[in-house]
C-alpha cells in the first residue's frame, strides 16, 4: 500500500533522484587508446570510462567498456569474449587490460568465463591486478605475479 504521507512521497522522491547520481557511474570522461581483436588487428578508438566519485571505476571496465570507433565515432561495447585487449591513457598513465580466464570472482547466479584484467610490467616481470568491491563497498585490490 503505497502511503499519502507527502513527506513519504516528496524524501521517496529526493531518495530516487539522488540514487541516480550517486549509485551510478557516470561516463563523463572518455580516453584515446586502441584495442586488439583476437585476429591481432588494432583498432584506434575512445574509450568512455566510468568514474564513481571523479575517479576511474576499474571495477566496472574488467567486465566491459564502451568504446567510439574512430573510423564511424560509432559506439560498440567490447566483452573480453570480442577483444583480446584494450589500452588506454587516463590521467597520463597508460592502462591495458587483457582478457583472460575467469579464475579471480566467484560469482555463483551469473559466472562470467573471461575477464579482463590489468597488466602492469615492473622491472621485467608482469604483474596482473583484479578489483572487486568488498562486502563493505570498499574497493579491493589482488595482484598476482606471472612470469
Amino acid at each position: 500500500m503505497i502511503s499519502k504521507n507527502p513527506f513519504f512521497s516528496r524524501t521517496f522522491s529526493v531518495f530516487i533522484f539522488l540514487s541516480v547520481f550517486i549509485f551510478k557511474p557516470s561516463y563523463s570522461r572518455t580516453a584515446t587508446g586502441y584495442y586488439v581483436t583476437y585476429n591481432n588487428d588494432t583498432v584506434p578508438c575512445r574509450f568512455a570510462i566510468p568514474e564513481i566519485f571523479d575517479s576511474m571505476d576499474l571495477v566496472a571496465i574488467q567486465w566491459k567498456v564502451a568504446a567510439f570507433k574512430a573510423d564511424n565515432n560509432k559506439i560498440v561495447v567490447l566483452k573480453p569474449k570480442n577483444i583480446k585487449s584494450y589500452t588506454f591513457t587516463y590521467d597520463y598513465e597508460t592502462y591495458t587490460f587483457n582478457s583472460v580466464k575467469n579464475n579471480f570472482s566467484h560469482e555463483q547466479i551469473f559466472p562470467r568465463k573471461l575477464i579482463f584484467i590489468r597488466l602492469i610490467i615492473e622491472d621485467g616481470v608482469k604483474k596482473y591486478s583484479y578489483f572487486f568491491y568488498s562486502g563493505n563497498g570498499s574497493k579491493i585490490g589482488i595482484i598476482k605475479i606471472i612470469q
